[in-house]
């Protein structure tokens, strides 16, 4: 499995099209938080997982910069 560079996600979180990702996710948050209003006990679980993950979509490309950061750090200083 191929796993997304700290570049990859910069690239990504600045692109213009990154914008439209995330104002299309606010509106799939919308409509599920509008459901909450009014969902039954069993549902609210599921639209709750629902809203988790679109909230971590979201932060995606912020959360791959994180850990490859944090991972980068762990790499041993290469001496000149």
């Amino acid at each position: 499995m191929k796993r997304m560079t700290e570049n990859q996600a910069v690239e990504l979180r600045n692109s213009s099209l990154w914008g439209y990702v995330c104002d299309e996710l606010d509106v799939r948050m919308g409509f599920e938080l509008d459901k909450l209003k009014s969902c039954n006990q069993q549902d609210l679980p599921y639209i709750q997982n629902k809203i988790k993950s679109l909230i971590e979509l979201k932060q995606l490309p912020e959360s791959v910069i994180s850990r490859e950061s944090v991972a980068g750090s762990d790499l041993p200083e290469s001496s000149s």
